[in-house]
């Protein structure tokens, strides 16, 4: 039993919120002030350009699903490794040609596909995705220039949230 009169020992824990790109992969870290305690920029296959790390941070998380492993400078997907420099997998896919004419590929099209798991590529953008960042965008600016409240705008995204577009914005 711990003695109540012992101060107990709790380690600092510093918060920082994650800023990323369109598909997860992260460009900054946000401190609770709202500073930027990490920051980064990658090209379209994950390798790093410039790095900001005045803090030094420990932060491993690359493209969607991948871990950077400090030993090989590889970046791990739970199934296998992948070389951003060379921007496919350096391990084979655990599923064969199962999983595609390529048994190392990574998405053709980094910008919109991703494969965080290292099996399968898929879009994280989709026809849908573009068609609601349209209208978000269109309706946000227009809600704008017209001296829309920011309740009003919060309100007419969380419309959006649930599918609750105008057909012909939602080009239906």
């Amino acid at each position: 039993m711990i003695n109540q009169l012992e101060p107990m020992y709790t380690p600092l824990r510093k918060v920082n919120l994650y800023h990323c790109d369109h598909r997860g992969l992260p460009l900054a870290l946000i401190d609770i002030n709202g500073h930027i305690a990490w920051s980064a920029e990658s090209d379209e296959w994950g390798n790093v350009l410039r790095e900001d790390n005045q803090h030094n941070l420990q932060q491993l998380i690359r493209l969607p699903g991948q871990q950077w492993d400090k030993e090989s400078g590889l970046y791990y997907n739970r199934h296998r490794y992948y070389d951003p420099a060379q921007g496919r997998y350096i391990t084979q896919d655990p599923v064969g040609l199962k999983g595609g004419w390529s048994l190392y590929n990574y998405p053709l099209n980094p910008v919109e596909y991703i494969d965080p798991l290292g099996l399968s590529p898929f879009s994280g953008l989709g026809s849908g995705f573009n068609n609601y960042m349209q209208v978000a965008g269109s309706l946000g600016v227009s809600m704008t220039e017209q001296g829309s409240s920011p309740e009003d705008i919060s309100a007419a995204f969380e419309h959006m949230a649930k599918g609750d577009l105008p057909k012909q914005a939602a080009g239906g």
